[in-house]
């Protein structure tokens, strides 16, 4: 089942326009979800298109905001802030144009706090400071390849001052800067779940495959199922009180 279909909606941004992916019925409770932060969210669409569906089956409307120089976006990611993307949600939260629950993947966390929600929940959110790591391993790996050697150190003080080419994106100095002292929101009512080989702290475990990790995009239906259940059953408690 399918309720509502796929359709696209947009929101204004730079003097542009930007995509949402809506899949659910109009007159659903509607759920923003936040999507991993780069390449990540490339490896993750699958999932997280086929948890809308299964979302849309169990009464939500489900909105999936495109950053700007993301996925289908026309703008160079090169020109974006990291204050970029917190203006960008606040243009896609006007766009939906009612309040909302939201739900952040990864690093997606960081950004929750851009626009006020009903709720949050969160699967394995991620420090800005640990996603900067991240990218500097993924670009001295690249780097090695092509017979240069840089420590992680240089490599961070020369992408905060410089910028950093990394997975086929080039960030500017500021939003390295930005995304390294990016932290989630504290505020409102929180719900963080981890997978069970994740050691950070939780409010609860599940099994599952870090998704965001492979080299090439990928499903998991049994935690897709897993996480529209603990939604499903986050929110309902959310609105009891």
């Amino acid at each position: 089942m399918n309720p509502g279909g796929l359709h696209w909606l947009a929101y204004p941004w730079g003097g542009g326009r930007e995509r949402i992916v809506r899949i659910g019925d109009d007159g659903a409770t509607p759920l923003l979800l936040l999507a991993p932060l780069l390449e990540e969210a490339n490896r993750t669409r699958h999932f997280l298109i086929q948890t809308m569906h299964g979302l849309a089956g169990r009464g939500f409307c489900c909105f999936l905001p495109d950053l700007p120089g993301t996925l289908e976006s026309s703008v160079p990611i090169e020109q974006v802030s990291w204050n970029d993307w917190h203006d960008a949600l606040a243009c896609a939260r006007a766009a939906i144009g009612r309040p909302f629950h939201l739900a952040s993947f990864r690093g997606g966390a960081l950004l929750d706090g851009a626009v006020e929600a009903s709720s949050r929940w969160r699967l394995a959110p991620a420090a800005g400071e640990s996603l900067v790591r991240e990218l500097i391993r993924t670009k001295m790996a690249a780097d090695r390849e092509d017979g240069q050697t840089k420590s992680a150190a240089a490599l961070e003080v020369h992408a905060r001052s410089e910028g950093l080419e990394v997975s086929g994106y080039r960030l500017n100095a500021g939003f390295v800067s930005g995304l390294k002292t990016a932290t989630s929101s504290a505020e409102g009512s929180v719900r963080s779940l981890r997978l069970e080989s994740d050691p950070l702290p939780a409010d609860a475990r599940i099994a599952g495959t870090p998704l965001w990790r492979r080299i090439e995009p990928s499903h998991d239906p049994v935690l897709s199922q897993y996480v529209v259940n603990d939604i499903v059953e986050w929110i309902s408690t959310c609105a009891n009180g």
